[in-house]
């Protein structure tokens, strides 16, 4: 019995350490882009509208940002992708300006490749030459 017990605490160990290993890789994986931008001057500014998507020009439903002027946006990035934002103001009477210039970010992927295997070598020529073959 006693044997059993332990059997069963280093399996609920084992899980459990690979699952902290894998929340680990998934938070790593993660990213954050930090965009800023000047402050408008209209007294009838109601705020800003952040744009962004993977593909210059293309962009999702916007985020209200409201009247801050900075913005801190966590992705999951797929590997080696750039991310296109673009920003808009609107008024209390609702009218929102043209998207501002565009801005890019690309996220590195953060994991190394695979380090590969079965390198050799072969001295060819030196045989050749040394042991007189042909």
């Amino acid at each position: 019995m006693h044997r059993k017990f332990r059997i069963g605490m280093l399996f609920i160990t084992s899980v459990m350490c690979w699952l902290l290993v894998l929340g680990m890789i998934a938070f790593a994986y993660g990213a954050t882009v930090e965009l800023t931008w000047n402050a408008n001057t209209e007294s009838d500014l109601a705020g800003y509208k952040l744009y962004s998507g993977t593909a210059a020009g293309q962009y999702g439903a916007p985020i209200d940002m409201g009247k801050v002027t900075a913005y801190q946006m966590t992705i999951t990035p797929s590997v080696g992708a750039t991310y296109y934002f673009a920003l808009t103001a609107y008024d209390t009477s609702g009218n929102e300006s043209v998207k501002s210039s565009e801005v890019s970010a690309f996220i590195p992927d953060a994991n190394a490749p695979e380090t590969p295997k079965g390198l050799m070598q072969r001295l060819i020529a030196w045989l050749k030459k040394t042991l007189g073959f042909a």
